[in-house]
């Protein structure tokens, strides 16, 4: 299988594993999660946004100029506030969850990188909302961003999977971290434009 393949595989089984999470609502937050609850609601567009979450994972694949590794770490960011119960995720902030995600992915895992502005235009907020959102995202993870090799090398399995897109998708962070295969590299995608579609 050609590299093209395998990249697109990897953003369109992380769009279809996103999409269960809003539709099954996995996890919800605990009563001693509620004091972020306030916090939290930053992430929610005030209506559903018309744009899916698959057509604004493509979005961020053609348009953030990141490598495809910015997505799997995305995703392990929003699992992590899931499995320690700090929100749920729906329709109305599964888009600012994502970019949010990516955002800190690229800062964190990229050696080059665009300003606040340009992402904010790339996931359709402004620059001051995508600020806002990186704080409280870093807050609820207590500031870690770290994930090891075996971690990320099990998300990535997970995500390579043909499979993943006929079932539901559950991490468990001791099975990854007990799962030790070769770190893999991926290829970069570049495209830029800017268009506002969360407003």
């Amino acid at each position: 299988m050609n590299s093209d393949n395998t990249q697109n595989r990897l953003w369109d089984n992380t769009a279809t594993i996103i999409q269960s999470y809003t539709q099954t609502n996995i996890f919800q937050p605990t009563r001693t999660s509620l004091i972020n609850h306030i916090a939290v609601q930053i992430f929610d567009s005030l209506k559903v946004p018309q744009i899916s979450v698959a057509c604004y994972i493509n979005r961020i694949k053609m348009y953030a100029q990141c490598s495809d590794s910015c997505i799997v770490l995305a995703l392990v960011y929003i699992d992590r506030l899931l499995q320690k119960k700090a929100i749920s995720i729906n329709r109305r902030n599964v888009h600012k969850l994502l970019i949010t995600g990516v955002v800190l992915a690229i800062k964190y895992n990229e050696d080059d990188y665009y300003d606040n502005d340009y992402y904010a235009k790339v996931g359709g907020i402004t620059c001051e909302e995508l600020l806002l959102l990186e704080c409280e995202m870093l807050a609820l993870l207590n500031y870690n961003l770290y994930v090891s090799c075996s971690h990320y090398c099990y998300y990535l399995e997970k995500l390579n999977d043909c499979e993943l897109s006929r079932q539901a998708f559950v991490l468990s962070p001791s099975e990854a971290e007990n799962y030790n295969i070769a770190h893999k590299c991926l290829s970069e995608s570049c495209v830029s434009t800017t268009v506002d579609i969360l407003k």
